[in-house]
């Protein structure tokens, strides 16, 4: 039953949008200087598009640095392998997004090519504080322990 005067209660359903990739490059060429990620939409090894990740960003190569010297360095590579997966993630999620802004909006040009643009990506992905509370519980959960200080 409905909420009384607003009709029927709402039915699970399934979006017709389709989620992009991203990946993780080293070519500096795709990046305008500073910028963390770069939309693709079309693509021709992701039909979905694709976000490009500036593997050699500043606050990327610290978050790691960082994240790695609470570990054993047994577990780098894992420490790595979880930072890099959530802000991938989170970009895609952020991109998914903003494709229901496209009718609130009524331009899809400007979820394109404003919304989506790299300026707006990076700033995104750079407010760290989802990015950080993210990978605290993937690395929580991924690794019992943390590196002994030696002090």
């Amino acid at each position: 039953m409905g909420i009384e005067g607003l009709g029927n209660p709402a039915k699970p359903s399934r979006s017709s949008v389709a989620l992009p990739h991203y990946e993780w490059v080293s070519d500096t060429e795709a990046f305008e200087p500073g910028m963390l990620a770069v939309w693709q939409a079309n693509h021709p090894k992701y039909p979905n598009g694709v976000i490009l990740l500036n593997r050699n960003h500043p606050v990327i190569k610290n978050v790691i640095s960082e994240r790695c010297a609470e570990h054993a360095d047994h577990q780098q590579e894992t420490v790595k392998k979880i930072v890099t997966q959530c802000y991938g993630e989170i970009a895609v999620a952020k991109v998914a997004h903003t494709e229901y802004l496209k009718p609130l909006v009524n331009d899809a040009k400007i979820v394109e090519d404003e919304m989506r643009s790299s300026a707006a990506l990076t700033m995104a992905l750079l407010g760290l504080m989802s990015e950080d509370s993210l990978i605290t519980r993937r690395l929580a959960s991924a690794l019992s322990k943390k590196r002994k200080s030696s002090t």
